[in-house]
């Protein structure tokens, strides 16, 4: 993956009071309810401000009604642009990044109980690494997916079975 960061988990409730609404509150709580009342399996993602971004970003993950599970950016405003999709990759780590291969650096350097205490917190972390990847054909040439019927179909198809979300490039 490129282009990394990390997202804390967050509740539909935390979302619609986030400092972010302070600009306009009822079209940003409107925009929250849209989403909580327009898709399956919502789930809502913060990232803090950082080197890159002088200010907070959310992030909202839901299901289309076919399937497709798609990641964007909350914002004001905004929609899908014509262009191709990514996949997207997303995995639980701590809050200052570490993640299953660091639980087994520490198990392979003998310390067992670090190990195990690595893992508890992996475990009941509320943060997420996420980066966008692209998707390999059978020749090996990355490819993104098209805004065609039966690319919309197909990203369906691997949310359903693969659990996969996308998003756009």
């Amino acid at each position: 993956m490129k282009n990394n960061f990390i997202v804390r988990k967050i509740t539909s409730e935390e979302a619609k009071n986030n400092d972010m609404r302070n600009y306009n509150p009822q079209v940003w709580e409107n925009n929250i309810n849209r989403l909580v009342e327009g898709y399956k399996n919502v789930e809502f993602y913060l990232r803090e401000k950082d080197d890159v971004f002088q200010y907070p970003r959310m992030y909202a993950e839901y299901t289309l009604h076919e399937g497709l599970r798609l990641w964007s950016e909350v914002q004001y405003g905004g929609s899908l642009t014509n262009g191709g999709f990514y996949r997207l990759d997303k995995f639980q780590v701590t809050k200052d990044g570490k993640d299953t291969m660091d639980i087994l650096r520490i198990f392979q350097d003998g310390d067992e109980e670090g190990a195990k205490e690595l893992m508890a917190e992996l475990h009941a972390s509320e943060y997420y690494e996420v980066g966008y990847g692209t998707f390999q054909d059978p020749n090996g040439e990355k490819v993104l997916f098209g805004t065609s019927k039966a690319a919309r179909n197909e990203m369906a198809r691997r949310s359903m079975e693969n659990n996969m979300t996308f998003t756009k490039g």
